[in-house]
């Protein structure tokens, strides 16, 4: 209805309008869209409650999320990774060295 007044079409009108709208509801993607749909709402609601489900389980496991482990956890990796700065071995020249083998 437009502004209260009733749009009316013919019989030949209808009956062309309604068999295009069959022809276009057997296409394979209007056929389906509705399992489509619902499949991808299901799909994102199951991977939304996945990561909920994981988030909280990597909260409650992970060290480093632990507000009373995070300051010693950090301090011991920094005295791990002390001795990689050091230069314990002088090479001079490469190429001597790798001659020398």
């Amino acid at each position: 209805m437009v502004d209260g007044d009733g749009t009316f079409k013919t019989l030949d009108e209808w009956e062309r309008e309604y068999t295009l709208y069959q022809k276009l509801r057997q296409i394979d993607f209007f056929e389906k869209y509705k399992i489509w749909k619902n499949f991808l709402l299901w799909k994102r609601l199951m991977r939304r409650e996945k990561m909920k489900e994981y988030s909280m389980n990597l909260g409650k496991d992970l060290f480093m999320l632990d507000a009373h482990l995070r300051l010693p956890l950090i301090s011991i990796r920094k005295v791990c990774l002390e001795p990689q700065k050091w230069n314990l071995l002088e090479i001079k020249n490469i190429k001597d060295a790798l001659m020398k083998d």
